[in-house]
C-alpha cells in the first residue's frame, strides 16, 4: 500500500529530517544576522531575504488575532524576490522533470511552493510567534568562498539559540539573470532538496506524477482558506 504525497509527508519516521530542515530554514530566514567581514554579494542576498522576513514577522507577532492565512501570503511575498523556486522544482524532480510536460513542471512548482510556504508560516505560527524567540536567537553567517565567474556558492551560516551549541546551516546560490536566488538549504547535513527529490522519487514512480500534483492540491487548499488558523 502506498500513501499519498499529503499523507506521506505527516506520517512516515524517514520524513523527520525533512521537518528538522524545513524549520531550520524557517529559522535561517527570520532572525537578525551578523556578517564578518565585507560579505560577497550571495551573502548579502541571504541577510536580506532574512532581515526582511523578520521585520514582517515582528510587525506581524503584534497584531492579535494571529491568522495563518494572513502570514501565508506575507512570506509568499517577502521571500519571492530571494527564492528560485522554479530551479528548486526541477532538481526536486530530477529525472521526473525530463518526462514531465511544461503543464506538469508549472503545476508542480506552484504547488510545492505553496505547499513549502505553508508548512512554514504553520511552524512559525505554533512554535516561533508569540513565544519570545525572536529576541533570543541570532545568525552569523560565514565568508563565502567566491571566485569570480562562479554562478553557484554555497554560504554557510552558524544558528545561535542562547544557551544551546551552535547549529550549522548552509545555503545554496545560484547567478541568474536578476541576481543571486536560494535554492536549497541544509541543516546538519541534511539538504531539503534531495530530502524531497527522494520523497517524491519514490512517490512518483508508484503513482505518477500526475497523482502526486493531484495529492499537493488538495494538502494545499487548507493554506488558501482565511479560516485555517
Amino acid at each position: 500500500m502506498y500513501f499519498s504525497a499529503g499523507t506521506l509527508f505527516w506520517s512516515r519516521p524517514r520524513l523527520m529530517a525533512v521537518n528538522v530542515i524545513l524549520i531550520s530554514c524557517v529559522i535561517l530566514l527570520t532572525f537578525p544576522v551578523t556578517i564578518p567581514g565585507s560579505p560577497a554579494p550571495p551573502v548579502l542576498v541571504a541577510s536580506k531575504a532574512g532581515n526582511d522576513l523578520l521585520e514582517t514577522l515582528r510587525t506581524y507577532e503584534q497584531r492579535l488575532p494571529k491568522s495563518h492565512y494572513q502570514l501565508f501570503h506575507q512570506i509568499n511575498r517577502v521571500i519571492d524576490p530571494y527564492i528560485d523556486f522554479s530551479y528548486m522544482g526541477r532538481m526536486i524532480l530530477g529525472l521526473h522533470w525530463k518526462q514531465a510536460n511544461a503543464l506538469q513542471r508549472e503545476a508542480f512548482n506552484r504547488e510545492f511552493r505553496t505547499m513549502l510556504i505553508g508548512l512554514s508560516s504553520d511552524i512559525l505560527m505554533k512554535y516561533v510567534l508569540g513565544r519570545g524567540l525572536l529576541e533570543h536567537i541570532d545568525i552569523v553567517y560565514l565568508p563565502a568562498r567566491l571566485v569570480p565567474g562562479d554562478t553557484r556558492v554555497k554560504v554557510r551560516a552558524k544558528l545561535l539559540l542562547h544557551g544551546t551549541l551552535p547549529f550549522d546551516v548552509q545555503l545554496s546560490l545560484k547567478k541568474t539573470a536578476r541576481g543571486w536566488k536560494i535554492y536549497d538549504a541544509s541543516a546538519e547535513g541534511f539538504s531539503l532538496v534531495s530530502s524531497y527529490r527522494s520523497i517524491y522519487d519514490s512517490e512518483i514512480r508508484h503513482l505518477g506524477l500526475y497523482t502526486v500534483i493531484q495529492d499537493l492540491i488538495v494538502l494545499n487548499t487548507r493554506w488558501q482558506r482565511d479560516d485555517y488558523s
